[in-house]
């Protein structure tokens, strides 16, 4: 056991190219999304908009919040967050102001892009279409049983 072996590296002439580093990718939550919203969090952003004591910069943060969203045409209906946004036009500090009319002008924007989008058409194959059928079968049948 006098010899060991020794392992030294390769000296090559030719310098091998690395290959390019990867991003480390995060993996996205659902309410990261701008289209994903909760509706626990409108309200409650709603309730610190209107309140009138709030100082401008709470106001501004809030709707940076808001600006990252694009709530569904339903969500702004039922909680009412627009004409609370809307009502911060009036405010006394400019950049609250100018804060909710970019709010509100990406809102207005996104929703007449979903109104004037084309529909797709998507064509389903006859296999697909079979077990599609099946299914309907199946739960038709299911829903005889019970009663």
């Amino acid at each position: 056991m006098d010899k060991f072996l020794v392992r030294t590296p390769r000296v090559s002439s030719v310098k091998k190219c690395r290959s390019p580093v990867k991003k480390k990718l995060k993996q996205a939550k659902l309410e990261s999304l701008k289209g994903v919203v909760v509706i626990e969090q409108i309200i409650a952003t709603k309730q610190i908009l209107k309140d009138t004591t709030q100082d401008a910069d709470v106001l501004l943060a809030r709707l940076t919040e808001l600006s990252n969203k694009l709530p569904a045409v339903e969500v702004l209906k039922t909680t009412g967050i627009g004409r609370t946004v809307k009502a911060l036009y009036k405010h006394d500090d400019a950049r609250v102001a100018a804060a909710a009319q970019r709010v509100v002008q990406q809102w207005t924007d996104h929703i007449k892009y979903i109104k004037t989008r084309p529909e797709l058409e998507v064509q389903v194959g006859a296999a697909a279409q079979a077990m599609r059928d099946k299914a309907k079968h199946f739960l038709t049948e299911a829903f005889r049983s019970q009663q």
